[in-house]
């Protein structure tokens, strides 16, 4: 059984979407020849019950050996260069640090990143005196265990895998990206080192093909795309009761600005305004409630557009509680991000296996509108019309079944669970090693 390191900054209990990507690999690894050790940090404390200084890093780490996989959890030492870029954040030194900072690769300008990456540094200095790996994979973002991947292969000639969940700037993916000076500089510095980084790993991953080619295009690097996806165990789990007495339209997780929930408000108004009784019909978005800028406009849209019917805006909830609420769903929603090709939210990948239908609009490209039609999980609207249908549709299955629940075609559903993306992963690891 060969031994793989994996760095990844989000992994449970931190409660985000890519702790999934990580903990999906330390759970499926093992199967398929490689045991992983996960490094990351105490996502049980907050960030300043992790402080420490940085000769008491070692021993402040915590080992926990759990069925699958082994994880070190890190405290966050406090370096001198993370108390002086503290020291210099509100000054006219700022931007000139940032650019110094990019310069030397430091992609993660916040002073918390540095400290992270000094800190994820100093414990490999001491973990690999007594520890050996066969391959490393870092997992972006942030930037730093791309950098230390690197750092590790010039030490201690360790073969490593760069594995990304996203680009630096989706912005980079659009047809009509015209980048300003800024953007051009920015760019121009994210390509220099990604390439750099990337030059002596065995290969790049990314989520999805169209992302793939633009990675391997900035990088010179051979990319594949390793998806995000879904837990088996998640497929028929939680399902909703027969005969329920409320229609309930579900989206869970953030949706950003970049997303276009315009024609699905336009369509869902509609389709209420239709119903003989339209308090029969519930809408649920859900973890939306949150302090930023994205949220506080669509929120303010659906006041707008869904202000006589039932509708309800509510905070983050845990995974369980997610999949829970879209499993009770009659219908799940999701804005797509027309304008940045390739682009999957790991969301989608729970809907696919919800048994569901799912409502997708606008209609993107190389992304999740292909997605469900490959898989035959949904519908893509390109007007409000077409969703009052869909919608209509659905609300008159209900109406005659208690449910709208429908079988799986299991075989393309699975090619996108986390086991199989995993799969896919470590024969390319294979592959490459030998």
């Amino acid at each position: 059984m060969r031994k793989i390191l994996i760095l990844s900054y989000h992994f449970p209990p931190m409660n985000v979407i890519a702790s999934q990507r990580s903990l999906g690999y330390a759970n499926h690894f093992k199967k398929f020849g490689y045991s992983p050790t996960i490094l990351t940090h105490q996502w049980e404390k907050s960030l300043q019950e992790q402080f420490c200084e940085p000769n008491e890093i070692i021993q402040k780490t915590i080992k926990e050996e759990k069925e699958n996989y082994t994880v070190y959890r890190m405290p966050i030492g406090q370096f001198k260069r993370g108390k002086f870029l503290k020291g210099i954040e509100k000054s006219f030194l700022n931007k000139l640090g940032i650019l110094f900072s990019w310069m030397f690769g430091h992609l993660d300008t916040r002073r918390e990143l540095l400290n992270n990456k000094l800190t994820e540094r100093h414990f490999l200095k001491h973990h690999l005196i007594e520890n050996q790996y066969d391959v490393v994979m870092g997992i972006f973002s942030p930037h730093y265990h791309l950098s230390n991947c690197a750092w590790l292969y010039k030490k201690h000639q360790i073969p490593y895998v760069l594995d990304f969940r996203d680009l630096w700037n989706n912005r980079i993916t659009r047809e009509d990206y015209r980048p300003n000076f800024n953007e051009k500089i920015q760019d121009l510095f994210y390509t220099f080192w990604w390439r750099k980084w990337g030059r002596k790993s065995i290969f790049l991953t990314i989520v999805s093909k169209y992302w793939a080619k633009i990675l391997e295009n900035k990088t010179q690097m051979k990319s594949y795309e390793i998806t995000n996806g879904f837990e088996k165990t998640d497929i028929n789990v939680y399902l909703e009761e027969p005969n329920s007495k409320v229609f309930r339209i579900v989206s869970t997780g953030t949706i950003y600005q970049n997303q276009d929930l315009t024609i699905i408000l336009d369509g869902l108004q509609r389709f209420l305004s239709s119903l003989k009784d339209p308090n029969t019909v519930e809408i649920h978005f859900v973890g939306m409630i949150k302090h930023n800028v994205e949220n506080k406009y669509w929120q303010e849209q659906i006041k707008i557009k869904l202000s006589h019917f039932k509708y309800y805006i509510t905070p983050r909830v845990t995974r369980k509680e997610s999949l829970i609420l879209q499993k009770n769903a009659s219908v799940l929603i999701f804005p797509t991000v027309p304008n940045e090709p390739g682009f999957y939210s790991g969301k989608i990948f729970e809907y696919i296996s919800s048994g569901k239908p799912i409502l997708v609009s606008p209609k993107d490209k190389f992304g999740v509108s292909d997605l469900i039609e490959f898989t035959n999980t949904g519908f893509t609207g390109t007007n409000e019309n077409e969703i009052t249908i869909y919608l209509k549709d659905k609300y008159d299955l209900w109406k005659k079944n208690g449910n709208t629940y429908s079988f799986l075609d299991l075989e393309k559903v699975n090619f996108y669970s986390r086991e199989n993306q995993t799969k896919l992963l470590s024969e390319l690891i294979t592959q490459n090693l030998n």
